[in-house]
């Protein structure tokens, strides 16, 4: 019997996430979009010493400015790059589900995540999670 193992990452599009995304990079590599509160929230995480020596693309922060005038926009400009941060070249397992804090779900953001290998969607109580074929 073959174990699955998943790769696991947040994407926060939302300017205010607060406690949120400091549990969310406890457990995951966590994207969130650059603003004050975030990058406050993000410090603290930056500055807790990290002498588990785990790899910092399973958990932490990466603060990234917004492209685009939409949540939409904004996720569609940044999920290419998280796909290539922890895809098959750079952590093993390569990435395979996303969660998404800070909207929902809409057809253009299904066929962008489509076409980056993500064709399956299940709503959550603040956004939605993709998952990428096995």
């Amino acid at each position: 019997m073959m174990i699955v193992r998943e790769h696991r990452v947040a994407l926060v599009v939302a300017a205010s996430s607060g406690t949120q995304l400091e549990e969310l990079a406890s457990k995951y590599h966590v994207w969130a979009v650059r603003s004050a509160e975030n990058e406050a929230v993000a410090r603290r995480v930056w500055n807790q010493e990290r002498n588990d020596g785990s790899n910092p693309l399973d958990s932490g922060v990466t603060l990234f400015e917004p492209q685009g005038t939409t949540h939409e926009d904004v996720c569609l400009s940044i999920i290419g790059e998280i796909a290539d941060h922890h895809g098959e070249y750079s952590h093993d397992p390569p990435l395979s589900v996303v969660e998404v804090y800070g909207m929902h779900l809409t057809e253009r953001i299904r066929d962008g995540f489509a076409a980056l290998g993500f064709p399956r969607f299940e709503p959550s109580v603040d956004g939605f999670v993709a998952f990428r074929r096995p």
